[in-house]
């Protein structure tokens, strides 16, 4: 508990330049360090960065945003992503785009209902997501919305001797 109390006492905030008196076509871009620790993951350490905008001059524009994030961990997992979200003066459309990579260790136990807690074993996959989407104003706060979205895994490790590399390696035969 003390070491976390350290880190948050620790962190910095990195913000750029304060509010300008019109705060319609205010823009701000916000860093921050990421350091957690789990016994599954060990020690994660990376960075996040968001920048918040809005387009125009209307100030009933809803805010629109690009951010990034990067984390690493002390046992070799990962997560990145960085992400556009960005609404039209007057909010009559949105368009977001994220791209994603994530490969965190997770409990398995079989498949079905059936399925013993002493059946766990872990394994990590490596997951890149691609999401696109975009949002048209029919009538008021009505929005038609019109998204595609791509997952795309690979499983990186598993336990030796557990059910999913017997799987695996059933695949690759067929291959």
């Amino acid at each position: 508990m003390l070491f976390s109390a350290g880190v948050l006492l620790t962190t910095v905030l990195l913000q750029d330049a304060p509010a300008a008196t019109d705060s319609t076509s205010h823009s701000r871009l916000t860093a921050l360090p990421v350091v957690s620790y789990s016994d599954v993951t060990g020690l994660q350490y990376g960075a996040t960065a968001f920048f918040g905008f809005r387009a125009g001059s209307d100030a009933t524009t809803r805010a629109s945003s690009v951010s990034v994030y990067a984390s690493r961990t002390a046992k070799d997992h990962a997560k990145y992503y960085a992400q556009y979200d960005g609404w039209s003066e007057h909010n009559t459309s949105r368009r977001r785009l994220r791209v994603e990579y994530m490969s965190y260790p997770l409990p398995f136990f079989g498949i079905g209902s059936r399925s013993d807690e002493s059946d766990e074993e872990w394994y990590s996959s490596g997951v890149t997501t691609l999401q696109v989407f975009s949002q048209f104003r029919l009538k008021g706060a009505t929005y038609l919305h019109v998204g595609w979205r791509n997952v795309s895994s690979t499983l990186r490790e598993y336990e030796a001797d557990g059910f999913l590399a017997q799987i695996n390696l059933d695949v690759r035969r067929r291959h």
